[in-house]
């Protein structure tokens, strides 16, 4: 099984991934570790290489069948790019993300655009759009105050089919886990964050 883990930056991806790694006996690939191979530029304002999504699948899946192991996890912002089984999204509260991230002494810009990105949904609709596509379940988890333990373990329990919420249809996609709306609570974060 190839599982995706994806998010905005601070959610816990490559924490969850290693966790949910030991569990399943899965290959974890990191695509930080591949985003300079398989970039077209770099921006300068966010700090981040501006990735070629299908260079990038094509290196993963080149991975991926040289792996041994029955389970290859592909954590990064960009895995639910790539060919996959089931996507998982990691979500976390907005004044979370914001703590974690000047915590990494990301820029402002950067912060900014990866808390629009989550209180706007915009991965989890870039997943869904994969998904409908590709016919690809996806796993929503709102990582808020749970340890990477307890991440990993219902991640685990879900794709065991055990201890889940019943599937939501979105868009015609079968969603499992949380149901997670930022907007109306965080709609008024935004506009406060702008005149910081």
């Amino acid at each position: 099984m190839i599982i995706s883990i994806t998010g905005v930056a601070g959610t816990g991806k490559t924490s969850v991934a290693r966790e949910l790694a030991k569990m399943l006996n899965a290959r974890v690939i990191h695509l930080s570790r591949l985003t300079e191979k398989v970039s077209c530029g770099y921006d300068k304002v966010l700090r981040a290489y501006v990735v070629d999504t299908e260079k990038l699948r094509r290196v993963v899946a080149g991975e991926v069948k040289r792996s041994c192991e029955n389970h290859v996890i592909v954590e990064g912002l960009l895995s639910h790019h790539v060919d996959s089984d089931v996507i998982i999204l990691l979500r976390l509260s907005p004044e979370e993300i914001e703590k974690r991230l000047k915590k990494r002494r990301y820029p402002r810009v950067k912060i900014k655009e990866n808390l629009e990105a989550e209180i706007l949904d915009q991965i989890y609709a870039e997943c869904l759009e994969r998904a409908r596509n590709k016919k690809i379940r996806i796993i929503q988890i709102n990582t808020t105050g749970k340890t990477v333990g307890q991440i990993a373990k219902r991640i685990f329990n879900i794709l065991r089919c055990k201890n889940y919420r019943s599937a939501q249809k979105v868009c015609g996609v079968e969603v499992l886990g949380d149901y997670v709306d930022w907007l109306e609570k965080y709609e008024k974060y935004i506009i406060e964050w702008e005149g910081r």
